[in-house]
């Protein structure tokens, strides 16, 4: 059996914004999927559990605002002053 790197990839369930229009552009449906917390705290929490298990999460965008946003989630998650703290 040979042994190698594994691609787990996972669904956030998003499918369509109700602040964006069914005629939007692609950059807007990019930028709502950026600033849904839901989603981005779901993203950062999958990062976190993968980290704890000692593998090496990666999350791909072309995007500046989807690092911001899962910083943005790290500091709601990790910080045990806004409610977050363990998992």
């Amino acid at each position: 059996m040979r042994e190698g790197p594994i691609l787990v990839t996972g669904s956030t369930g998003y499918f369509r914004c109700s602040e964006v229009s069914e005629k939007a552009g692609i950059q807007e449906f990019y930028a709502a999927l950026a600033a849904d917390r839901k989603r981005m705290d779901l993203v950062f929490g999958d990062g976190l559990c993968a980290l704890e298990e000692k593998r090496s999460p990666i999350v791909l965008t072309a995007r500046r605002d989807h690092p911001e946003a899962l910083l943005r989630a790290a500091c709601r998650l990790r910080s045990p002053t806004k409610g977050g703290g363990e998992r």
